[in-house]
């Protein structure tokens, strides 16, 4: 018994609706997450469910997960062209409180 050969789904550009870039990274620094969370604002912490600080953009609408060890998360961007973007903000961010 032959099983029935499986259509290709073909998809073109038009058809795709909705994108959702994410970008891992890391700093190679230590972060001391509590100090970051003392000195910016708008930050979630929640340090008993996950070791990372949470920072939400609007435009570019965006989360970033930020650990102790230096790596980030950014996710739910609509473009890659976006990431720049958002990489400056953190990076404004951050340095904002240590200059």
């Amino acid at each position: 018994m032959s099983l029935p050969k499986k259509k290709l789904l073909k998809i073109s550009n038009k058809d795709i609706v909705n994108i959702n870039v994410n970008l891992s990274f890391d700093i190679q620094h230590k972060l001391d997450l509590d100090e970051i969370n003392r000195k910016i604002e708008n930050l979630e912490y929640y340090s008993e469910k996950l070791n990372a600080l949470t920072i939400r953009y609007e435009n570019p609408c965006s989360s970033v997960l930020i650990f102790s060890t230096g790596k980030m998360i950014i996710t739910s961007l609509k473009k890659v062209s976006d990431i720049k973007k958002v990489i400056k903000k953190i990076r404004k961010s951050l340095n904002a409180n240590w200059n």
